[in-house]
């Protein structure tokens, strides 16, 4: 298939629908398993606030883009985010939200919470690791403004010195700034990052790793709120941008396209939802609680994983 051209047979012949490789393997996959849709909302308490009501409309424009948009869906989730979330800290915008939304929910002393950080890091795609690592790694090599305000970013969530020991643990190929992060660095860089995020102790020391990054140490694993804060800013707020800023090609129609390209938006779209709910639940909005976000977080785990993994 000539993707470039195809795209463009695709717009100039709407609306003939013409799929993409991922696609029919989506769909097929949806025939196998007998469903229509893989994701199953909270149910929500009436509430007549006008904010709310907006809301509301974010997430049923999102809900109306399922079963095959996943993306569209969490443009919307992340709508949420941002606006109820600038009411709750009127002064610095999203970075203020980004920054302050884990210590509001008290994610590290509320156990719903922390169960639903372990939940989403116990089952967090390895495609999605691959994303946040690489985009960590290039990052330093980025001396635009963006680039450094991303840095901070990150040294914020993992810590200066964890941030320069992980990039010296997995160099990029000696080439020159601009160039990507070499493929196999990225596969080890991804594995590790998929370990650090389920906020676990291991059993043995691993001495090839500098002392910030030995998981054995239990000063060294990640609290419930510093991997939430990954995942909101790193993950979740980086895609958010991207797709905002028109600098990502829609992700289904590309020859790089693949069925566990789904699984990974579907698991972005997740997270975007709980944390969402999670914004709204701090505004007191539909009869929203930890106990109930949790169990949204769990049904829906449990339904991603029999639709992606067997």
């Amino acid at each position: 298939m000539n993707f470039q051209k195809t795209r463009v047979d695709i717009h100039n012949n709407y609306p003939e629908k013409i799929l993409f490789k991922a696609e029919l393997e989506f769909i097929k996959r949806l025939e196998d398993k007998g469903l229509n849709v893989i994701f199953s909302p909270i149910k929500l308490q009436y509430d007549e606030d006008a904010s709310f009501q907006v809301y509301l409309s974010h997430y049923i424009d999102g809900l109306n883009t399922l079963p095959f948009r996943p993306d569209q869906t969490f443009d919307n989730n992340f709508k949420v985010i941002d606006d109820a979330g600038r009411a709750i800290f009127p002064r610095g915008g999203t970075k203020k939200v980004l920054e302050e939304l884990s210590n509001k929910l008290s994610i590290n002393q509320n156990l719903d919470w922390q169960n639903i950080i372990d939940i989403l890091t116990e089952n967090i795609p390895l495609m999605t690791c691959r994303y946040i690592t690489k985009n960590i790694f290039e990052a330093h090599k980025d001396n635009s403004f963006e680039g450094r305000k991303f840095q901070d970013r990150i040294e914020k969530c993992l810590g200066k010195v964890e941030y320069a020991q992980l990039l010296n643990q997995f160099p990029s190929t000696p080439t020159p700034a601009s160039s990507p992060t070499s493929l196999e660095h990225l596969k080890s860089a991804s594995s590790f990052m998929r370990l650090y995020l389920k906020g676990k102790k291991t059993s043995q020391s691993n001495k090839c790793y500098p002392s910030k990054l030995d998981l054995s140490k239990a000063s060294n694993v990640l609290s419930h709120a510093k991997r939430f804060d990954i995942l909101i800013s790193l993950f979740l707020y980086t895609m958010r941008n991207e797709r905002a800023h028109g600098a990502s090609i829609s992700p289904f129609i590309t020859s790089k396209s693949t069925f566990k390209r789904y699984e990974s938006y579907y698991f972005a779209m997740l997270c975007s939802y709980i944390f969402s709910l999670g914004v709204l639940s701090l505004r007191g909005f539909a009869g929203l609680n930890s106990s109930n976000i949790l169990d949204c977080c769990r049904e829906n785990v449990k339904i991603q994983k029999h639709f992606f993994n067997s």
